[in-house]
């Protein structure tokens, strides 16, 4: 894979906005992505589809538990990390954005996320998955 894609999606994810809460940054996206990356290594997502179900909710809250991280609640980074650009929701209907997701919302509306195609590519890649999870973690999670 190019070399311009993974400094690309690198550039992306140590822009991913995230939110802060008294002072504090808020992990979740950065939390989110690096489980997808753990989920891909260890054969669980197929096909670049994340399905907002319990096995997926609960590598997240595994990831947030190692890094010690306050657990927002998984349906939050689930619909907004789509804003950063590299992660979408594929919609049951065409209308599927809203000010207030919630769990019911996701559900109702969304059948699975997925990751653009260059990168859902390189991540097939044993040593770019540990360099994405470095970047990952040296930049939100230390």
């Amino acid at each position: 894979m190019s070399i311009f894609y993974k400094e690309l999606y690198s550039d992306m994810i140590m822009k991913v906005k995230c939110g802060s809460y008294h002072g504090q940054k808020i992990k979740a996206k950065p939390l989110l992505l690096y489980s997808i990356v753990m989920m891909i290594e260890e054969g669980l997502v197929h096909d670049n589809r994340v399905y907002f179900n319990k096995m997926s909710e609960d590598f997240y809250k595994k990831v947030s538990d190692v890094y010690s991280a306050t657990i927002t609640p998984y349906f939050k980074p689930f619909y907004y990390l789509q804003f950063d650009g590299f992660w979408h929701l594929k919609g049951k209907k065409d209308r599927f954005i809203t000010d207030r997701p919630s769990p019911k919302f996701i559900r109702e509306n969304i059948e699975y996320a997925y990751l653009d195609n260059a990168l859902w590519d390189l991540l097939q890649e044993a040593n770019i998955r540990e360099y994405f999870k470095s970047i990952i973690e040296s930049n939100y999670l230390k």
